[in-house]
């Protein structure tokens, strides 16, 4: 057979026609060559290239790609400065590169890997050079040749895997060599090959970036699966049948879990799930929420919120393994028209068009007008879930919080605010009742959580640090506000002075000595976390994704530190979107490339690394919810790790032998009450608890009892700052 045996359609739609089997499929076994133009980079539009292509392969064909950078405004006017034009599009490329969302496409890099070290795909990179910065190289077309020298050409919107081919709304026009439409076919053929030959008039062609191929060469295995197209279709049918969401087979709940589901479900499905990090809130909650679905005949429109975006990432991948159908919404979403379909599709829940929906998004994006208008004036049941929902103390958040709500769930290790009785209070005032406490000390002798060694690690303030720290808390008493109860608290200006302050503990030169120390201890091995910066989403400075210029300074000597002592690392922080940070944590998982993270906040954000079993936290919160939280993340399980080991670092005001003859009472007592309380927490659970107990009697001993309530006032509260 050849090209000249199949029949093609004028047009393909997907929404009538099944592109892959009916066009790509059968067109590319019949060939040997297959020439295709992307139009802007991404992985999606890589991706493509690897779809429909085993007929290709076993006929020992070839593969051309020519793609474009899609280069911002700062990218052209860098240009226009002079600067490396070669290497502003290579720094582009790799931007555009985002990991695998999933096991198909992980086994497409696979094969797209394999294709170009054996010379089968040769890639290379189109973009516009002229005067006019806006101009751009965005064609899509394809072209398919046969051993007859037949070919056919195709153009359109069509440049996705997955959801390009199955979900989409693309369209494709065909033209062949075959008939009438030889001419069109051939100028498209003669098009690609001028491009490819860097003989376009405007269009510079370059070769493919060799830091993007190792990239893809990254998720290379020993061995291709070619039959990927049809595992990814049955797959994608099989969710299209999926009538209702359920609980996939191969997931075991736990009788705590359930447990949890009928406390809530006798609270007339209300309430709070207080469960330990690792110990399954959010399946937890989407089991609760399948069967809430079913106890109302799938009637019933459901709004879950994360406060970070990878978060709803995260949700989104175990609301696909339990069937849901959903609208994910926030800045970035990789649902472009989120907000028409959200607009849609509570309108039609309003009037009974449909029984259901399902919203998942970030705080901020809930908050927006835009989502509260949408959500605005509904009558029929509605579901709230709040991931993380200590986060959702704020004014500005309560305020969304309503009594269209008929059914509400809260998630979270840390319920109570530090230092917020209003906010705690509100929260516990919608959400009810704790439906289940599923405690730290409960998980690891469940074996949910593994077991640890705890490390206290003494710093102290140097003599400067330790100044400035007294001239804040002085300034402080004068920010103080007093109740009539005997309660206190800070003004604005006060609140950040508690955040100077803390800071200052938190970036303790000392630290960095203790560090090289203790790293040289580990020089050979591999999974260890530095954990930088004490800032929390409870300051009133932080930005989610953006660190503080302390934190940064941080996070940049530790890592000179672990250079110096040969120990390869990686900085995680704002500053590496996520798909490096994707990236990092599989070298990280592996060992072989990077031995040790560097990080700001990751442990308080919600990022899932289970891989750590060593971590040298330099800076920690004050707020226990918070460093209990922070402890769990450390503590998950993961194959081969025995139990983790944990270097905290306890900073006191001076060294404890200077201490024994002279301190300021009215100053060093609060910082020494905040540092031992977290030592003793840390320690009560560990494996060598007695190591702690021994370093604690040694403070004590110089201090005296730190827990009697006579030493502590104002001006060593607890820094509000969480810090």
């Amino acid at each position: 057979m050849s090209l000249a045996d199949l029949k093609f359609e004028l047009t393909y739609h997907n929404q009538k026609n099944d592109v892959v089997m009916e066009f790509l499929t059968p067109a590319l076994k019949q060939a040997i060559e297959y020439d295709r133009a992307v139009g802007f980079f991404s992985s999606t539009s890589l991706l493509s290239i690897s779809v429909g292509i085993k007929g290709l392969v076993e006929n020992g064909g070839r593969i051309k790609m020519i793609c474009s950078p899609r280069l911002s405004d700062e990218d052209y006017k860098a240009i226009k400065q002079g600067y490396d034009q070669r290497g502003i599009v290579e720094e582009c490329l790799n931007r555009s590169f985002t990991e695998p969302i999933n096991g198909f496409e992980e086994e497409r890099l696979n094969i797209l890997s394999h294709l170009i070290s054996e010379g089968v795909l040769d890639i290379q990179v189109a973009f516009m050079n002229n005067d006019d910065q806006y101009a751009l190289f965005h064609d899509k077309i394809g072209i398919i040749l046969d051993t007859s020298q037949n070919f056919v050409a195709f153009t359109g919107s069509m440049n996705e895997s997955g959801n390009a081919f199955y979900g989409n709304s693309e369209t494709i026009d065909v033209y062949t060599s075959l008939g009438s439409d030889y001419v069109r076919a051939s100028e498209k053929r003669r098009y690609f090959e001028r491009l490819w030959e860097n003989k376009e008039t405007n269009i510079e062609i370059i070769p493919f970036p060799d830091s993007v191929i190792r990239r893809i060469n990254y998720y290379r295995k020993e061995s291709v699966n070619f039959n990927v197209d049809q595992e990814e279709r049955e797959h994608i049918n099989r969710g299209k049948k999926r009538s209702n969401p359920e609980v996939p087979s191969y997931l075991i709940i736990r009788d705590y879990q359930k447990q949890a589901f009928d406390a809530w479900q006798e609270n007339h499905y209300r309430g709070i799930y207080d469960m330990a990090t690792g110990t399954g809130k959010t399946y937890t909650a989407i089991y609760s929420i399948v069967n809430l679905l079913n106890a109302r005949n799938q009637k019933l429109g459901i709004v879950i919120c994360c406060p970070y975006q990878h978060l709803v990432n995260q949700w989104s991948e175990d609301l696909d393994a339990f069937g849901f159908q959903y609208i994910m919404g926030f800045t970035g979403s990789r649902q472009k028209d989120w907000k028409k379909k959200l607009k849609q599709a509570t309108f039609d829940y309003k009037h009974n068009v449909r029984s259901n929906f399902c919203f998942i998004t970030t705080n901020a994006s809930f908050a927006t007008p835009y989502v509260q208008g949408c959500l605005e004036g509904i009558k029929r049941p509605l579901l709230l879930v709040i991931d993380e929902a200590h986060n959702f103390g704020t004014k500005r958040l309560l305020s969304t919080l309503d009594n269209k709500y008929t059914y509400r769930l809260a998630l979270s290790a840390t319920l109570e605010r530090h230092n917020d009785l209003y906010g705690t209070s509100k929260l516990y005032e919608f959400f009810e009742t704790k439906c289940i406490e599923y405690t730290l000390k409960q998980a690891i002798e469940a074996g949910m959580l593994c077991n640890y060694y705890y490390h206290p690690v003494l710093v102290n303030l140097n003599s400067s640090e330790l100044e400035k720290y007294y001239e804040l808390s002085a300034e402080l008493s004068k920010y103080i506000i007093r109740h009539p109860d005997g309660t206190i608290e800070f003004t604005k200006k006060g609140e950040m002075i508690l955040i100077q302050r803390s800071r200052i503990v938190a970036g303790a030169k000392m630290k960095l000595q203790m560090l090289e120390e203790i790293a040289r201890k580990y020089q050979d091995s591999k999974h260890l976390l530095v954990y930088c910066g004490a800032a929390t989403v409870a300051d009133n400075d932080y930005v989610e994704n953006k660190a503080s210029e302390d934190e940064l300074r941080q996070v940049d000597l530790a890592t000179a530190v672990l250079k110096k002592v040969g120990i390869t690392s990686s900085k995680f922080t704002s500053d590496e979107d996520a798909a490096k940070r994707e990236r990092l944590k599989k070298e990280f998982d592996d060992g072989s490339i990077i031995q040790a993270l560097v990080a700001i906040r990751c442990l308080d954000e919600g990022v899932n690394i289970p891989s750590i079993d060593k971590a040298i936290i330099l800076a920690s919160s004050t707020n226990p919810k918070e460093y209990i939280q922070r402890r769990g993340r450390v503590l998950r399980n993961y194959p081969g790790k025995l139990y983790s080991t944990i270097y905290d670092f306890v900073t006191l005001p001076r060294p404890l032998d200077q201490a024994r003859y002279s301190y300021e009472p009215g100053y060093d007592l609060g910082l020494i009450k905040r540092e031992l309380s977290r030592v003793k927490d840390f320690a009560e659970l560990s494996l060598n608890k007695y190591e702690s107990a021994e370093l604690v009697s040694k403070i004590e001993d110089i201090y005296g009892d730190i827990d009697e309530e006579n030493i502590y006032d104002e001006f060593y509260q607890e820094d509000d700052c969480g810090c």
